[in-house]
């Protein structure tokens, strides 16, 4: 079984290499390479297609995982999409784990969720926000590419 793009990311992250997650453009670079540039990709995402209200409860378990991560130095906390925590705002029963896995496993969870289709914000609305965090949003044109 080969390893899927969600799995290859948090690998990844996990030994150091650089991964950028952008979600409106839809392109993942690992170390400066594309593995999904503009919703073009080879092989497995990672994750298949369920039901927005799983997908969105996924979101949110993976945003908490961000929230109350641990920051570190030159870490890119400052440029994700979604907010986290500042160190002073975290006490040491929070920190749930490094902010730099945590930041990937979330992005690439809305990512791929929005390209296999399992997001939809209903019609008339141009947002989901959690019910459970008001801080974690997501805008309805990361999802229409």
């Amino acid at each position: 079984m080969s390893d899927t793009i969600f799995r290859v990311a948090m690998q990844s992250t996990r030994t150091g290499k650089r991964v950028v997650v952008n979600i409106p453009n839809r392109t993942v670079k690992i170390d400066g390479v594309k593995v999904i540039d503009r919703g073009d990709y080879s092989g497995n995402l990672g994750l298949r297609k369920v039901s927005p209200e799983v997908a969105f409860r996924h979101i949110e378990e993976a945003y908490e995982q961000y929230k109350y991560s641990s920051p570190q130095s030159g870490g890119r906390r400052n440029r994700c999409l979604f907010k986290a925590l500042k160190e002073d705002e975290l006490n040491g029963t929070q920190i749930l784990e490094c902010n730099e896995e945590a930041r990937t496993r979330l992005e690439m969870t809305v990512l791929i969720y929005a390209m296999n289709g399992s997001l939809v914000i209903p019609e008339g609305m141009w947002y989901w926000q959690s019910k459970k965090d008001k801080d974690l949003v997501i805008l309805k044109e990361w999802l229409n590419k």
